[in-house]
């Protein structure tokens, strides 16, 4: 097997999916009052506890789940999701680059690395 989970597998593509607040907002009960909230995505329970997380993609998480660092020029985040995911994680979305003190521009990456969809 190529990839083998870690994100420094011999793979030449590694993809990071970060479920986002729908479900971190029901399962730590932000705005909801029940108790049971929508499912899990699939398989969500096979992933060890270490490697994963419910809520906001933020820079924590980059730094936590990453598949890499700013240093790997090779390296590429894809951005979506409502307008505050953008301007918390690297600026608005229709502006070109990584906004100063922006969360990924705080740990390093360039604007060549953040791809905005």
């Amino acid at each position: 097997e190529k990839y083998n989970g870690s994100g420094n597998g011999n793979g030449r593509f590694c993809v990071r999916y970060c479920v986002g607040s729908r479900w971190g907002n029901v399962h730590f009960h932000a705005k909801t009052k029940k108790a049971k909230g929508p499912p899990l995505p699939k398989g969500y329970e096979i992933i060890p506890e270490d490697r994963r997380a419910l809520g906001w993609v933020d820079g924590q998480k980059v730094k936590t789940y990453g598949a890499s660092t700013p240093d790997d020029d090779g390296h590429r985040i894809l951005v979506c999701g409502l307008p505050g995911v953008y301007l918390n994680l690297c600026g608005p979305r229709l502006e070109d680059g990584i906004e100063k003190e922006s969360q990924l521009h705080k740990l390093g990456f360039k604007d060549h690395q953040v791809i905005k969809l």
